[in-house]
């Protein structure tokens, strides 16, 4: 196995850039006249990873502000340059990193979702609710799923929906 630590583990992280080169591309799509998603992948206990660079992921997305993560445990996954990594963060710290890191998404994504309340979106109208035939719903332009009140003639089209309500992962809204 390779030490953690060492070049090596950054050649099996596969990473391309620095975090500055990261952040001014953030910057950009931030600084966009229209509203955009972002949406991301996090392994929180590579190999190497250490308490500070934990903190700097934590800054990272706290400045990124992600609509939404996808956060995992790093676990060996043979056939990968880092299966022949020494793993060096312990399961007790994998978890405490995961739990601290998806406590914070999810508070980014609820002000994100509430940022749209009295907003109107459009969405394309995918499918009926199984438990209410009058509900439906459907992905806005920014990948945010919206249900509404509505009638099948709306099915496969795109809408204009005023948001009047936001939970965990979706809005709610009505058909302007």
């Amino acid at each position: 196995p390779v030490q953690s630590g060492s070049n090596e583990v950054l050649r099996a992280m596969r990473r391309g850039h620095t975090s500055e080169s990261y952040f001014k591309k953030i910057d950009v799509i931030k600084n966009s006249p229209r509203r955009l998603s972002l949406s991301t992948d996090i392994i929180v206990g590579f190999p190497g990873e250490t308490k500070e660079h934990f903190q700097d992921t934590l800054k990272m997305v706290e400045y990124c502000r992600f609509d939404s993560a996808y956060i995992f445990k790093y676990s060996p996954r043979p056939g990968t340059p880092a299966f022949y990594i020494t793993d060096n963060v312990s399961p007790e710290e994998k978890k405490e990193r995961f739990m601290i890191l998806d406590q914070l998404q999810k508070r980014i994504q609820q002000e994100i979702f509430k940022s749209y309340i009295n907003r109107t979106v459009k969405v394309l109208v995918e499918k009926v609710s199984l438990k209410d035939g009058s509900q439906f719903s459907g992905h806005s332009t920014c990948h945010k799923v919206v249900n509404f009140k509505g009638s099948s003639e709306f099915l496969g089209k795109i809408v204009d929906i005023k948001i009047t309500e936001a939970k965990v992962n979706t809005l709610f809204g009505r058909v302007i």
